[in-house]
């Protein structure tokens, strides 16, 4: 054992999804905190739910308390029970343990986790029911006014919301998580792109397999959100408030994609959720009431001296996605901005005599004598392409947007080339859209 002196309070927090922990500080005075060199636990990561898909269960350990890192448990049997059936798991990475991808949990039936370490250490969760899901009636968006939570003035923005409802009693816990991501548009896509240069005689100019206009960029959802109408007259979720998009942020300039996903849970997992949340989500002190230990349902088993960390949940899943841009709330009042490419921008490092955001020409000598279908074919050397050859080479990143007969257009890569602000590739939430 060794003392550590340390400026600041040090809390170690673990929350869902993956169960990671982080260190949380808060600096109020110096105190004495002691650490256990070989402090370490077992923390898994399990959600099974009705999808047939590859359900993963993910392993680490925990190093000292005052670590953030993480180590994969390899070589661990991992199971789950089911009516006297084991149901294997295999390794598929370091930690990540894997069912069969045709394998669905079914609504009704009751799965423990099973987990072996290769030393022999076991652990085992209570049965746990899974609840079969109820569908999402609606996602939706509606402008509002709201206040702000870091100073006293409003924020003008669009906030998402959920509904749903069920008439089966049992059915009254939810956990939600979404992805999002919203697209980015250029001005001026570049449909061309070249290799070569004119001093070595090989300057070459060739379509692009997809033209550069639109990227996307994904945000992480960061808060644990749940509902309940247990004590409710009616087994409805209103108007539950997903997500708030500031007007002043890019995610709604051109095309905003979220994908909502509505768990099913029951009692005890709501009530593990909401302690989760609680202590995510609390500024702390030391001198605040502790909000006490979170106890998971996987417990060690005899002989077992490693503790762990997490829990087992079992769920039906609901999905539903939409799109949203800017133009659907033009009436409420929402202003718009230009983010990519803003006509009055100025680029430093740049300088020409006009705006960079519209594109220009480059004049060629000689007329290109055959535009085919992906490639530009010369008779003649690209001498007289040596300023275009400058401008896609140099410093200034310009790109060719198009070629019309002798001419070539050419833009600043921020105008022209959608991967300066986001990916090339489309991410999950976009992949059922042409």
């Amino acid at each position: 054992m060794r003392k550590q002196r340390n400026a600041c309070r040090v809390w170690h927090v673990w929350g869902y999804p993956l169960f990671m922990a982080s260190l949380v500080f808060s600096c109020v005075y110096p105190y004495e905190l002691e650490i256990f060199e070989d402090a370490s636990a077992l923390v898994v990561d399990a959600t099974l739910t009705n999808e047939t898909k590859a359900h993963l269960v993910q392993l680490t350990f925990t190093e000292r308390l005052d670590s953030s890192r993480f180590r994969p448990v390899t070589s661990a049997a991992v199971n789950y029970l089911s009516n006297d059936a084991r149901i294997p798991l295999r390794e598929a990475k370091p930690g990540q343990y894997i069912t069969d991808s045709s394998f669905a949990g079914i609504p009704g039936q009751a799965y423990q986790l099973e987990i072996t370490l290769s030393n022999g250490q076991q652990y085992l969760s209570t049965e746990e029911t899974l609840i079969a899901p109820v569908e999402i009636d609606s996602i939706y968006g509606r402008f509002l006014v709201v206040p702000a939570d870091f100073n006293e003035t409003n924020l003008d923005g669009v906030q998402i919301f959920l509904d749903s409802h069920s008439d089966a009693t049992e059915h009254h816990n939810f956990r939600y998580e979404f992805q999002e991501s919203y697209a980015v548009d250029v001005p001026y896509p570049s449909k061309y792109d070249h290799r070569g240069s004119v001093s070595e005689g090989n300057f070459e100019v060739f379509l692009r397999e997809r033209p550069l206009g639109r990227c996307y960029r994904k945000r992480q959802q960061s808060r644990t959100l749940i509902s309940t109408t247990r004590n409710l007259s009616e087994n409805r979720i209103s108007e539950y408030p997903l997500k708030f998009i500031n007007e002043w942020l890019p995610d709604l300039a051109y095309d905003y994609r979220i994908g909502v996903r509505q768990y099913t849970i029951s009692d005890d997992t709501y009530d593990f959720f909401r302690q989760l949340r609680d202590i995510n989500e609390s500024p702390g002190s030391l001198s605040d009431r502790q909000l006490g230990t979170l106890t998971g349902n996987i417990k060690p088993q005899e002989g077992t001296t490693l503790p762990v960390l997490g829990y087992f949940e079992t769920a039906g899943v609901s999905e539903v996605r939409r799109t949203f841009s800017r133009h659907d709330f033009i009436d409420d009042g929402i202003q718009t901005f230009d983010w990519v490419c803003p006509l009055d921008s100025i680029w430093t490092g740049c300088t020409i005599d006009y705006e960079l955001s519209i594109p220009f020409l480059f004049e060629r000598e000689e007329i290109v004598d055959i535009i085919g279908e992906d490639t530009i074919t010369r008779n003649v050397p690209y001498f007289d392409w040596g300023r275009l050859d400058g401008a896609v080479n140099g410093e200034c990143e310009w790109v060719i947007t198009d070629i019309r007969g002798q001419f070539a257009f050419v833009t600043w890569g921020y105008c022209g080339d959608c991967t300066w602000h986001g990916l090339y590739d489309k991410p999950e939430v976009w992949e059922d859209l042409p």
